[in-house]
């Protein structure tokens, strides 16, 4: 399952600065605008109980100039942390998350962030355990 947000994630400098209620307001953000994809496709959030392991792909593409490979991995936090919040990941931990393949950055004539939600405990599709099927 694949969604898009037109938000980008700042850079790991610019998150750490960040006072602590405006890095709160970042995740909730995210968290919001994770779950309205996600209902758009018809997925609604399990109990974090039956969420299993979960393997992501996040590709940001730029207009502008790329982050360094640090800041760039580092600024993911609000939205993995958003994605956690929303009920999507039950927990940031390795245990829990795979980033699979390595996160990307590509140029691009409009900013967009694509999150490619591919593996739920070796399902090969993470969709089929939020998708609200009506008997």
């Amino acid at each position: 399952m694949k969604i898009s947000l037109l938000t980008l994630p700042p850079s790991a400098n610019k998150y750490q600065r960040m006072h602590f209620g405006a890095k709160k307001r970042l995740r909730e953000r995210f968290a919001w605008r994770v779950r309205m994809e996600m209902e758009l496709c018809s997925c609604r959030p399990k109990p974090k109980e039956q969420i299993g392991k979960v393997t992501l792909g996040i590709t940001v593409y730029r207009k502008g100039r790329r982050y360094d490979e640090d800041n760039f991995i580092g600024g993911l936090k609000p939205l993995i942390d958003g994605m956690r919040d929303a009920g999507y990941l039950r927990n940031d931990s390795p245990r829990w998350l795979t980033l699979e393949p390595r996160p990307v950055q590509i140029l691009a004539k409009e900013d967009r962030l694509e999150i490619d939600i591919r593996e739920i405990d070796g399902m090969k599709d993470a969709g089929d355990l939020w998708i609200n099927k009506k008997y």
